[in-house]
């Protein structure tokens, strides 16, 4: 008895074995994978904060974005905030796309760029250049050659393409106009009507 349960668990163990050798080999799958085409890494919802000098700076707000080998993609939008020392946002920057390539520094702002500065300046545009790496008082850091609104001290001026400093603090303006508000003018007194 003994001998025929023996038989029986080697009979079993020998179909077992030949079972799963008669199975196909599995195969690693393998890919070309295009670090230009694809993205290395794909982020969702990403909140990011940037420090100066171990201060925080930044604030980078995103729904999708994806790193490649060469740049980064944000197809969903980007709000920036930069803040104070004391945490309050002084300027903002919004795009409905942008991307931000490594080696030149230069980041590309698409569709509806709206900027408030920390002067107080209100710039909206279809497309908007930043160089990073441009001398701080170079005048071609920030560029567009799109049609611009630029809005300073409540006067409204209308460029088709502007440059400027990393400071925002003065622009080289290219085929404007500039509206100003009726209060800014001068009205004669009632007394000196004729």
């Amino acid at each position: 008895m003994v001998q025929k349960t023996q038989n029986a668990v080697i009979l079993l163990l020998s179909c077992c074995l030949l079972l799963g050798a008669c199975r196909p080999k599995s195969k690693l799958a393998t890919a070309d994978v295009n670090p230009v085409v694809l993205p290395l890494s794909h982020t969702e919802d990403a909140v990011t904060l940037l420090s100066d000098s171990g201060i925080t700076r930044y604030r980078l707000t995103t729904e999708v974005w994806d790193t490649y080998a060469d740049y980064m993609y944000f197809p969903k939008g980007v709000y920036v905030e930069k803040f104070d020392e004391n945490f309050v946002t002084v300027s903002e920057v919004k795009a409905d796309t942008a991307y931000y390539y490594n080696s030149t520094g230069l980041v590309r702002l698409i569709g509806h760029v709206d900027i408030k500065t920390i002067k107080g300046d209100h710039i909206e545009t279809s497309e908007l250049y930043w160089n990073r790496f441009a001398p701080p008082r170079a005048n071609n850091a920030i560029y567009s050659d799109s049609l611009t609104k630029i809005t300073q001290n409540g006067n409204l001026t209308i460029t088709h393409g502007f440059k400027t400093s990393n400071q925002m603090d003065a622009y080289v303006m290219y085929r404007n106009s500039t509206e100003f508000p009726e209060k800014q003018f001068d009205k004669k007194p009632e007394s000196e009507k004729l």
